[in-house]
């Protein structure tokens, strides 16, 4: 096999790549919002260059679109495209909760607890922004324990491409309240090892963001 081809990232466009993320996940890039690779470039300090493959490397894993004289978006879900994302998440991450309760141990609830009260205290200091990622760090502690990286990879995709919604969700200090009720009931649910509750649990839980967007939200 050739390899005359393959270039590996710099670690310049792997920081920007990475920041792009970041930027999405936590919804200080909005959903339908242009991303200029100029601006970008700038205030991060580096050429266009490695934006540009950042870019591109968000477009093919769904997380921006790309129009042609326009430029690069970030990728804008109606409900429908919403639904269909949790529908999806539901048929993974129910296998993903199933292998896990089957070969669940104590340090997996522990860390999950742990994570809950790190949530808690993010929202007392209104650090939304390690809230978001605390609260994905809590759903796929208990994933990774499935032990299955295949599904693990795509489960991770589908959260990327939602991500800046659930962002948004986290603003109303009402809707993070209940996220924590929420996360205390999957717990206990867990460390029950009753895996249909748990995903009946997951299921309520996922739907609940896209169900306070309306259509103009959207």
């Amino acid at each position: 096999m050739s390899t005359k081809t393959f270039q590996r990232p710099t670690s310049t466009q792997r920081a920007v790549l990475d920041e792009l993320r970041r930027l999405i996940h936590t919804g200080q890039l909005q959903p339908g919002q242009q991303v200029r690779q100029e601006e970008v470039a700038a205030s991060l300090g580096t050429s266009v260059i490695p934006v540009r493959e950042a870019l591109k490397t968000l477009q093919s894993e769904g997380m921006l679109i790309h129009h042609p004289n326009r430029g690069f978006f970030v990728t804008k879900l109606n409900r429908d495209e919403l639904i269909e994302l949790c529908l999806i998440r539901s048929a993974l991450e129910s296998l993903a909760v199933e292998k896990a309760l089957a070969v669940l141990d104590d340090s997996v609830i522990e860390q999950m607890s742990e994570l809950i009260t790190a949530m808690e205290n993010s929202d007392k200091n209104e650090n939304l922004e390690e809230l978001v990622r605390l609260d994905r760090a809590f759903h796929f502690t208990l994933f990774a324990a499935s032990r299955s990286p295949q599904l693990l990879r795509l489960i991770d995709i589908t959260w990327d491409q939602s991500d800046a919604y659930r962002s948004a969700f986290f603003v109303d200090p009402e809707h993070r309240a209940a996220t924590h009720r929420e996360h205390r009931k999957i717990l206990n649910a867990a460390t029950a090892r009753d895996a249909d509750t748990v995903t009946l649990l997951l299921d309520a839980h996922r739907l609940t963001p896209v169900q306070t967007f309306s259509e103009r939200t959207l």
